[in-house]
């Protein structure tokens, strides 16, 4: 399997102002059991919905990916 290897994340120019109260905490790729072939060549890859034209029921030629953030509080936060 390829590690390492992201999809794209798409952030609006907000994100990158000074007074963003989010920082970037940590990107995952999420890929459950379920979602990884078990055998054959492609053992530990996603399961794709398509192999050429046949449908084999998987998810996708790729894991999703996310980014976790964490709220920067400075001060006092219920003000």
């Amino acid at each position: 399997m390829v590690a390492n290897v992201f999809d794209q994340i798409l952030l609006s120019r907000h994100w990158a102002q000074p007074n963003n109260s989010l920082t970037s905490y940590k990107p995952i790729i999420y890929n459950t059991f379920d979602m990884i072939e078990t055998q054959g060549k492609y053992q530990g890859y996603p399961k794709r919905t398509y192999d050429g034209d046949r449908f084999r029921g998987g998810y996708s030629d790729h894991f999703p990916v996310a980014l976790i953030f964490k709220l920067n509080l400075s001060g006092n936060p219920l003000k």
